[in-house]
């Protein structure tokens, strides 16, 4: 007859089950642990890359912001109206970034045609009085060797096809052709024009520049009521002062520029709400810009302002 299990037997086995037991807590333990080191991994990681995307789109986003900020203040040089500009520029090119210059030139020229944009380089009188080699009685340009080198360089990323020097000249040429033409078109009565025109008086420049929202409103109501060619010929002499990029400043006070453009966006006023004033000062920026469209040139110079606010502002705020 079979007795009871001895009791020996059983506390071998339940030994047994929990060793077995706890070798595989031991075991889950042991995963656990390396799975957790593992996302630790995987977390520091992850902060790493999101730093780095972090500083990346930083840099963009400075890169962005400088970028227009050096065409803008690069507009300034441009187009070169003397001998003196002509000599700085190639002075500054000399002792260094001459790429930025070769840059903004490119832009620049790219705008039209190189017999067109050749003029948001040189000034008329620029053109008419020198050529490359200084044949036929005229200034060399090839004097200021820094400025000409960037220049053809220039010219032969926007017009690869054929050599910078040739293109160059050429495009000079057809300036001094076109003004030959209309010097024999207009004869000596545009002369007498002009000196009639800048030398009339004006009462209305009392009104500028123009200093706040009353005053917008005010001027806009005296242009509806009569004398719009007074204003915009008031205006054509405000802005042929200096570059428009520093003239818009004898139209607007630097408040006013700082407060509005043309539609109102990036929640600024809008200019386009005075349907009088606005016409007459496009009309005008067309007449000193002819080779811009004049909401282009107005926009460009209004913003040059404010980019050189912000400028100032923060070289103040870093001090």
């Amino acid at each position: 007859m079979s007795g009871p299990t001895p009791d020996y037997l059983c506390a071998d086995q339940v030994k047994s089950q929990n060793n077995s037991l706890f070798d595989k807590v031991n075991e889950i333990q042991n995963d656990l642990n390396s799975a957790v080191s593992e996302l630790r991994g995987v977390k520091d990681a992850v902060e790493m890359l999101t730093k780095a995307v972090g500083t990346l789109t930083e840099y963009v986003e400075q890169t962005t912001q400088v970028e227009p900020e050096i065409h803008d203040k690069m507009d300034d040089y441009f187009p070169l109206k003397s001998d003196e500009e002509l000599s700085e520029i190639d002075e500054k090119i000399n002792q260094g970034r001459g790429d930025r210059y070769i840059k903004h030139m490119v832009r620049l020229l790219s705008q039209e045609k190189m017999s067109r944009s050749i003029r948001n380089i040189f000034s008329d009188d620029i053109i008419l009085s020198y050529n490359l080699e200084g044949a036929q009685h005229k200034k060399r340009l090839k004097s200021f060797e820094h400025f000409v080198r960037a220049l053809l360089l220039a010219i032969g990323q926007v017009n690869p096809s054929e050599s910078a020097e040739r293109a160059l000249s050429k495009a000079m040429r057809c300036v001094k052709t076109l003004h030959a033409g209309k010097r024999k078109s207009e004869g000596p009565a545009l002369e007498v024009k002009v000196k009639v025109k800048t030398s009339r008086k004006l009462e209305i420049f009392e009104y500028f520049p123009i200093k706040s929202d009353d005053e917008l409103s005010e001027i806009d109501e005296k242009i509806n009521k009569g004398n719009c060619d007074r204003y915009i010929e008031h205006m054509v002499l405000l802005l042929s002062r200096q570059k428009m990029s520093r003239s818009i400043r004898n139209i607007f006070s630097e408040a006013l520029i700082l407060n509005y453009n043309l539609d109102g966006s990036q929640s600024k006023k809008k200019l386009n709400i005075f349907e009088n004033f606005l016409p007459a000062l496009l009309n005008a920026v067309g007449q000193v810009e002819p080779t811009v469209p004049a909401k282009k040139a107005l926009t460009k110079a209004m913003r040059c302002v404010k980019n050189l606010h912000s400028s100032r502002k923060g070289k103040t705020n870093q001090s």
